[in-house]
């Protein structure tokens, strides 16, 4: 039969096995289609044909993969392998995706994680897979020891330490320091205890050893007066020890050494403590005490002194200090003035120096009666000052040194003044009186006139030496005549 003719053709796959289907039309409306058998026929006859379509085969594709390594600790990584046949695509699961059908990949897994290869092929699929398995990281560890353990007080030890999986320590007391190691430890003053802490990728940890230190016994003390009993106003002598003290304390005195004495003046009785304390804080008392008898109506006494006494004028000795001390015995009162007012039976005070005389006056009162003392500052003015003088402590005085032969003229012109005022007096004095009896009172010219008539009598002598040495002083000696009714005088000078 002629006409239009068509047919289709359909592959399927099966067990790794391709069928073909093919489905025919003809033009006369007749239709037919055979599945891998034997089925054509005549289309013009109406039978259909004898056919035998292609059988092909496809085989299934395989793969492999592997890691290594296959376990690790966490933080670590590991890395993919993997191969396939028959395959023309693959992936890979937990978020890796499209792989190519051989090849490798490096992964981190935080947890242990299974990775499923799946291959694809004209075959079919195929999966495999593998493990990759992660170990927790482990936590540090550390040992710490003191050598020695237990010191005296104030005493040093030597700390070692030593760990595993950490990265950094810490040591009390110290600071950062190496996740092995030793460090000394010096003035221990109680029992201690170390910590160590260690840190690393697992977390961290603390280890911690002791030091002992041993106690130091506490103080003591011993106190006594001599005498324990005393009348009013009368002095006990305390003296005290201690044992295993660094310091102490005395009622009514203040701080003391911790072995001494301390001379008291009770006017009632008086119990004097004694507080010791030791190194480690420790503290201990004693006491002891002195009665204080009371003796009626007997007559009071007192005394008072200044140091130093001496007070001097200027600026620099002005205002200075000074201690006033006092003393009494048999009185219930007492007061010092000026300035000072009402005090104890025995004491002190500073007190500062003045521009005067100051008296300081105490006044003590009892049952016998009232005693009075004093004591004076004494204000020492400072020194007049004089202005530059000489003072002529050689008779007659020259002034000169004119080696033998200028003192030999020296004084010979000396004893020629004198002869010549000797003549004068024996010759020439007994004529005046008679003149001056004969001139009238209004006239004073003769007694003039004859002066200077004995003026000229008397030989002149030079004023100065020539040639005379360098190293002599330079002195003169003038003479000056009478002259309207001055006297003749000599005058000596020096350069």
């Amino acid at each position: 039969a002629t006409g239009a003719f068509a047919f289709s053709l359909t592959v399927s796959s099966e067990n790794g096995i391709s069928v073909a289907s093919i489905a025919y039309a003809w033009g006369d409306g007749s239709s037919g289609g055979c599945c891998g058998g034997d089925r054509g026929g005549d289309p013009g006859g109406g039978r259909e044909p004898d056919f035998n379509p292609p059988i092909v085969y496809n085989p299934k594709p395989s793969c492999s993969i592997s890691t290594n390594p296959s376990n690790i600790q966490a933080g670590g990584s590991s890395t993919l392998f993997w191969g396939s046949t028959n395959a023309t695509s693959a992936s890979i699961n937990k978020g890796i995706g499209s792989v190519p059908t051989h090849g490798s990949r490096g992964v981190s897994p935080s947890i242990t994680k299974t990775y499923t290869l799946t291959v694809y092929g004209p075959g079919g699929t195929a999966n495999c897979q593998t493990t990759v398995t992660v170990q927790p990281q482990q936590a540090p560890s550390c040992t710490i020891s003191a050598n020695p353990s237990s010191v005296q007080y104030g005493g040093s030890s030597t700390l070692t330490w030593n760990s595993t999986n950490a990265t950094s320590a810490n040591l009390t007391g110290v600071g950062s320091v190496a996740t092995n190691g030793s460090h000394s430890v010096l003035n221990i003053y109680g029992t201690t205890t170390y910590t160590l802490n260690v840190t690393g990728p697992g977390g961290s940890t603390d280890c911690q050893t002791t030091v002992y230190t041993s106690q130091i016994p506490a103080p003591s003390c011993t106190i006594n007066a001599n005498p324990s009993s005393v009348q009013q106003g009368g002095t006990s002598y305390l003296s005290w020890s201690s044992t295993n003290a660094t310091s102490a304390n005395l009622s009514s005195v203040g701080s003391v050494g911790v072995n001494g004495n301390y001379t008291v003046y009770p006017y009632t009785t008086t119990t004097y403590i004694l507080t010791v304390y030791g190194s480690q804080g420790q503290s201990s008392q004693c006491q002891t005490t002195v009665s204080v008898g009371t003796v009626y109506n007997q007559p009071p006494s007192c005394w008072i002194t200044l140091t130093p006494q001496y007070g001097y004028g200027g600026s620099s000795y002005y205002n200075r200090p000074s201690t006033l001390s006092w003393g009494s015995t048999n009185v219930t009162s007492a007061y010092i003035s000026p300035n000072i007012g009402t005090i104890s039976s025995y004491g002190s005070q500073t007190v500062y120096t003045s521009d005067s005389n100051q008296i300081y006056t105490m006044t003590a009162s009892g049952p016998g009666g009232t005693a009075t003392c004093r004591t004076q500052q004494v204000y020492i003015p400072n020194p007049p000052v004089y202005p530059p003088y000489i003072t002529l402590t050689q008779i007659p005085y020259t002034g000169l040194d004119l080696g033998i032969v200028g003192n030999g003229i020296y004084w010979f012109s000396i004893l020629a003044f004198a002869l010549a005022a000797g003549y004068l007096a024996v010759y020439y004095l007994p004529a005046l009186a008679g003149i001056k009896a004969r001139v009238p009172i209004r006239a004073m010219e003769a007694p003039m006139i004859f002066a200077k008539s004995v003026a000229t009598s008397v030989p002149f002598v030079r004023n100065t030496i020539e040639n005379h040495a360098g190293w002599m002083p330079q002195d003169s000696m003038t003479f000056a005549r009478a002259e309207n009714g001055r006297a003749p005088r000599i005058v000596i000078t020096r350069k």
